[in-house]
């Protein structure tokens, strides 16, 4: 483990990244990806590809050339935010404004991706820690809830839980590390758990896509919305942590969007996070720094 993560440092660093806002990063390594000059030279060539595969060329560079675009007009810094201490452990059972949340850290309102306006749109985010777990809660007003319980192995034709209605929560451990952990949650349904890591082409290879990482969750279906609480231990996927509390100063860098599925307006996936947030979940420069009170 320690050598893989001293060879992730060694590739991270041999990224150049000077005259780039750090939370722009990783459109930029897209931008300039082996991926993305391929792209452009079949279409100085097209001639020698088939049409059938030229559009598809098109709209995925258009695609990586649209980000970059948004990356170079944003300004706003990766918060830090301290999380308290809680005086006892939440009971994870989906009551999220049971008064055991008293003292942790609340954010109301949301904003969408790539945006910087603040949206009153009744959702409640919460995060604490004791012991050696992390503890989170949300509450989410929404009249139009689909939920998939598809996961990685199981026919296409099972909608992952990803595309419905859901939370993802982002974990990096370390911050000089391009390794993550993605949490999906949603009532009803156990946590589906993957981790990642970041190459320096700017795309993410997924290491395990059932990973056993002890996550608790439990959620209610309200008519309104729904409401989740969830736990983990940084401990099990992060060999510094391991069979240890955490401590009061410890950082680690960490995201929460809420996937938000519109059916009846579009079939559109809204997503949606507690502060503002460049492209997606999967954007490791721009999560909020994270230090335990």
């Amino acid at each position: 483990m320690k050598s893989i993560s001293a060879f992730l440092v060694l590739i991270f660093a041999s990224v150049a990244w000077a005259g780039t806002p750090i939370e722009a990063k990783m459109l930029e390594m897209r931008n300039n990806s082996e991926k993305a000059r391929l792209y452009r030279a079949i279409l100085k060539h097209p001639e020698d590809h088939p049409k059938s595969n030229l559009a598809n060329v098109k709209a995925a560079l258009k695609e990586i050339e649209d980000d970059w675009s948004i990356a170079q007009k944003w300004t706003h810094p990766a918060p830090e935010i301290e999380i308290p201490h809680l005086a006892k452990a939440p009971v994870i059972d989906g009551n999220a404004e049971s008064g055991e949340w008293q003292g942790a850290l609340e954010r109301r309102g949301s904003y969408f991706i790539n945006s910087t306006e603040l949206q009153n749109d009744g959702s409640v985010w919460r995060l604490g820690w004791y012991k050696n777990k992390i503890y989170g809660s949300v509450s989410f007003s929404d009249s139009d809830m689909t939920f998939y319980r598809g996961r990685q192995g199981e026919p296409r034709t099972s909608k992952r839980v990803w595309q419905g209605d859901c939370l993802e929560v982002f974990v990096q451990p370390d911050e000089k590390v391009p390794y993550y952990v993605e949490l999906l949650l949603r009532p009803e349904l156990s946590a589906w758990v993957l981790d990642h890591v970041l190459g320096e082409s700017g795309f993410w290879t997924t290491i395990h896509f059932h990973f056993a990482a002890p996550v608790e969750v439990s959620g209610r279906i309200l008519p309104d919305g729904y409401t989740l609480e969830f736990s983990f231990e940084p401990g099990s996927f992060d060999l510094a942590r391991r069979d240890r509390d955490l401590k009061s100063g410890e950082t680690m860098r960490m995201a929460m969007v809420c996937m938000n599925l519109t059916l009846r307006e579009s079939e559109n996936t809204v997503q949606q996070s507690f502060f503002p947030l460049l492209h997606s979940g999967h954007n490791i420069f721009g999560y909020a720094k994270i230090k335990l009170k």
